[in-house]
């Protein structure tokens, strides 16, 4: 049954992913939630934001690889340190979660994680511009921090 599930997981990511190849301006998915079946990102925010509620990824809940509590883990932190207005940017979060030790986690898939939560349009450009202050964030970033 898990192969059946998993066979249709990659039909539906095909016509999606089809959709917009073949119309990319008419297709009827956004940008970001073709971005997430394209990279395995259970498409949390397309749930109750911005009038764009698609169902077709609810049923393959378990088939994407980064699944919808790696994304809402992702989705709570940030929106924590907006609510208590923290400043965080990139080298915070990879620092939180890679405390994990969940290959999930590293920073590889937290970078795609982040940029479907941005595509997505979720929280304000004034975020996302002091989130990706590089300049701010290199300082505070070290590469010790990286495991090979």
């Amino acid at each position: 049954m898990k192969q059946i599930k998993e066979a249709l997981y990659q039909q539906m990511r095909y016509n999606i992913l089809k959709s917009k190849y073949d119309d990319f301006t008419n297709s009827p998915f956004s940008n970001s939630y073709v971005y997430a079946w394209n990279n395995h990102i259970y498409p949390f925010a397309h749930e109750d934001f911005d009038g764009e509620n698609y169902t077709l990824h609810q049923i393959y809940h378990n088939e994407f690889y980064l699944n919808k509590k790696l994304v809402e883990d992702v989705y709570d932190y940030i929106k924590t340190h907006i609510q208590e207005e923290k400043k965080l940017n990139y080298p915070d979060v990879t620092s939180k979660f890679n405390k994990h030790k969940n290959e999930k986690y590293d920073i590889y898939y937290l970078g795609k994680i982040i940029t479907y939560i941005y595509y997505a349009n979720i929280f304000k450009d004034k975020f996302w511009n002091e989130f990706f202050n590089v300049e701010e964030s290199i300082k505070e970033f070290s590469i010790e921090e990286l495991e090979f």
